[in-house]
Parts: structure tokens; C-alpha cells; sequence
């Protein structure tokens, strides 16, 4: 995931053993004024990627930090990358991207594994992938806030219905962002923001399927959702391409989508390396 932010501050004590999972500090998030449009792009490593031998696993994660970190004419600043081996140059006064890795595994021990891999390289945010959510379900969540109590879990759950009690569920369990579907109706995805707002987290709305993204993200920011999921499907990608009509991306309308709204933008679909 990209984007430039304020760096959160640590989460340390939020999260000890001891606690219920039922809370999340707010300071974690940067003030509303230091939230500007920006680009979060998500990458998803997948099972056979991860069952790659643990160097090539470790070396995948830190091609995927440093290919996502923006670089910028001279005056160079230089910031070392939590985990990474090398400096980064960004652009003066900018924060460094977010960088996401979805966890798109359906046991446990595979999403730990892979995920201590990630973090080692230096990736910032966590996904509980949502074939991990249907097959542990909130055991999934509690296993990676537990494992990683100072990083921001995404539980990509992509509610449809019932949204004010699946995002308490997910808070709950310990994510601090939660997914709702623009393709929802309305009073689900209000529902949604009315639990995150009383859980303390976030929420991420997903246009995926959407016959007009830039109007379904617009209306989920009047919305109130926090983040915009800009979403080209696995299956939509797979029956593109096997019909010959080339690779879609969502990252080649992204730039309508940011320009459209005044929150983050994410791009996910596909961009694995």
C-alpha cells in the first residue's frame, strides 16, 4: 500500500496480552487535517510466492518496499525504511508510503509465517486476507493483532449486509480498519461508519464491480468512509485476460479516482511481483 501520511504514532501498551481487543488508541491516526488525497496501492503475495524458500520469500517483500517507495528530483531527502537494507529518498516535507501486504492464506500459521517475513522487510500494514477471514474467521484477526501489536490490521472481511455488527466483530477482534462494499446499500455502509466511529478504527469502501468507480467512491466519501478501495476483481482480471482482451489494472484510472475525491485512494487488483 502507498501513500503519504503522517507517520502514526507507535502502538506500543495498546495492545498488551491481557487485553480484551476491544479498543484501539486514537492517536494511532494522524489528525484529519494531515489526511490528503493520496495513493495506497496494495500487493498481495500469494501462497505459492510465500512457499518459496524462506531468503527468496524475505527477498520478495523487500522488492516489493523498495519498488513502492515514490523517489524525487534533487534535494533528496534520505530516511531509513523500518527493516529495509538500504535508504530511500523521498520528496522534502512528504511521508514515506504505507506499504500493505494482503495475507491471502486460509490457516494461520501460513498468514503468521508470511507475515513476520513482511514486517522484517519493512511493510507497514497488514491484511487478513479475506480467504483467511472465511476460513478462522475472527481467530485470524486476534492471531495477527496479538503477533503484531504495533501494525495496523485490515480485515478485509467486505461486508455487504449486517454492517454495523460485522465491523464491532472485526474491531472487537483487533483490526483498526475494516472493508465495506460501495455495491452495499446505503444504510450498510452508514452502518459501517457509525460502528468504526464508536470502535475508534477505520473504514475502507471498496468500489469493485462498480459500473462508474469515480461516482460510487464520491458517494461513499459523502458517505463518511475513510479510505477508498479502488478495486479491479480476480475473476473480472482472469476472464479478461482469458477472453484476449489484454491485462487490466486498477492503476489505469487511478489517477481519476484520486482527483475525484478528498480521502485516500488504494489500488488493488493485481499487482503482485
Amino acid at each position: 500500500m502507498l501513500a503519504r501520511r503522517a507517520t502514526p504514532q507507535s502502538l506500543e501498551g495498546v495492545w498488551p496480552p491481557s487485553a480484551d481487543l476491544e479498543t484501539v488508541d486514537r492517536s494511532f491516526f494522524p489528525a484529519d487535517d494531515v489526511l490528503r488525497p493520496s495513493t495506497l496501492t496494495a500487493c498481495r503475495l500469494l501462497p505459492e510466492q510465500a512457499g518459496a524458500a524462506s531468503h527468496r520469500a524475505v527477498g520478495f517483500c523487500y522488492s516489493l518496499v523498495s519498488s513502492l517507495r515514490p523517489f524525487a528530483p534533487p534535494p533528496l531527502k534520505c530516511r531509513q525504511i523500518r527493516g529495509a537494507r538500504r535508504e530511500f529518498p523521498t520528496l522534502p516535507n512528504s511521508h514515506p508510503p504505507v506499504v500493505q501486504i494482503s495475507l491471502d492464506f486460509t490457516n494461520i500459521a501460513e498468514a503468521l509465517q508470511t507475515a513476520r517475513i513482511a514486517v522484517e522487510a519493512g511493510v507497514d500494514w497488514l491484511e487478513a486476507g479475506t480467504p483467511l477471514l472465511l476460513a478462522e474467521g475472527l481467530h485470524g484477526v486476534r492471531a495477527l493483532r496479538l503477533a503484531f501489536p504495533q501494525h495496523p490490521i485490515v480485515a478485509d472481511l467486505k461486508t455487504m449486509d449486517g454492517g454495523y455488527l460485522e465491523a464491532e466483530m472485526m474491531a472487537r477482534a483487533g483490526a483498526t480498519h475494516v472493508v465495506v462494499m460501495a455495491r452495499a446499500h446505503e444504510e450498510t455502509i452508514k452502518a459501517v461508519v457509525r460502528a468504526v466511529r464508536d470502535r475508534g478504527i477505520k473504514v475502507m469502501g471498496d468500489n469493485l464491480a462498480c459500473e462508474d468507480k469515480i461516482s460510487a467512491s464520491r458517494r461513499m466519501e459523502e458517505l463518511g468512509v475513510d479510505y477508498i478501495v479502488h478495486h479491479t476483481g480476480y475473476d473480472e482480471r482472469n476472464g479478461f485476460a482469458t477472453a484476449g482482451r489484454g491485462r487490466l489494472s486498477p492503476l489505469a484510472d487511478l489517477d481519476a479516482v484520486v482527483n475525484a475525491v478528498g480521502i485516500p485512494v488504494q489500488a488493488v487488483g493485481g499487482l503482485t511481483l
